[in-house]
């Protein structure tokens, strides 16, 4: 019997792999929280929202980090809120190895746990309260050295 891997679960593997086996010594571990805002796109009225996750990076070499990170998000609407609980593994190329700015684009995939708090008063029929969904981020950033331990 053959077993065909998918290229996700490759990638996924080769990823888990990087971070459990370690990384070079001139590679660097690090980790941090993040704060920021939310909004989500629904066809209702939605607001900003907030979330906070902590994260471990794993340098790949200069350009290149593999990253996993966890967290709670709040998402809100005028008529609905709901929690989020996701982990995500990412996958980060730094256009600028150093320097004073450094700007990144990630890739990745995860799951979320989601707890509708309020619901709208007009909800979708058949439509779990709390549950289980698949993420695919997508995103860039940007990052400032403030030191040589703490970058924003």
């Amino acid at each position: 019997m053959t077993r065909c891997i998918s290229p996700w679960s490759r990638g996924l593997t080769i990823l888990l792999l990087s971070l459990i086996c370690g990384v070079p010594p001139a590679c660097a571990m690090n980790g941090g929280l993040r704060l920021g805002g939310v909004y989500g796109l629904t066809e209702l009225k939605d607001e900003n929202g907030w979330g906070l996750s902590a994260f471990l990076r794993a340098a790949l070499n200069p350009r290149w980090q593999a990253e996993f990170n966890t967290g709670y998000s709040r998402l809100n609407g005028s008529d609905y809120a709901t929690d989020l609980i996701s982990s995500e593994a990412r996958l980060l190329y730094s256009t600028r190895a150093g320097g004073a700015w450094s700007a990144h684009i990630y890739t990745g995939m995860g799951i979320a746990r989601f707890d509708l708090i309020t619901s709208p008063p007009v909800a979708t029929i058949g439509a779990d309260a709390t549950g289980w969904s698949t993420l695919l981020p997508i995103g860039i950033g940007l990052s400032h050295p403030l030191g040589r331990q703490t970058t924003v």
